[in-house]
């Protein structure tokens, strides 16, 4: 479903369907997405909106599971950075998420330091 929705809008849909059911893998490719869709635009009224419930819903999701894939977190920073700004309100919350996630994924002993460079 994610990989093959056309537009940005289409992907926060799919998210809002079934969001519910989504794990950090799957965030992690919907951000990917994301950013790639919105990279050169500005997301306002209710696509902004949107992007700040995705970033809260990423945020609980990190908070409550974790994720000890680095390349995972790194596509949901990326693709969050790109949709949203660095710098976004809504962003803030999730890059501290990302981190803390990050730094206990990092902790593992089949942590490599190539995984670090993505984030």
């Amino acid at each position: 479903w994610i990989s093959k929705a056309q537009s940005a809008r289409a992907l926060l849909q799919l998210h809002a369907q079934h969001g519910e059911r989504m794990d950090a893998m799957h965030l992690g490719n919907l951000w990917n997405k994301l950013g790639r869709h919105l990279k050169w635009q500005t997301a306002s009224g209710e696509m902004g909106d949107s992007l700040a419930g995705l970033a809260a819903a990423t945020q609980s999701q990190l908070e409550a599971h974790g994720c000890h894939r680095p390349d995972i977190l790194a596509n949901i920073a990326h693709g969050a950075a790109q949709a949203m700004g660095a710098d976004a309100p809504a962003a803030r919350g999730l890059f501290d998420a990302i981190a803390r996630a990050a730094a206990d994924a990092c902790a593992k002993p089949r942590c490599e330091p190539r995984h670090l460079a993505n984030l």
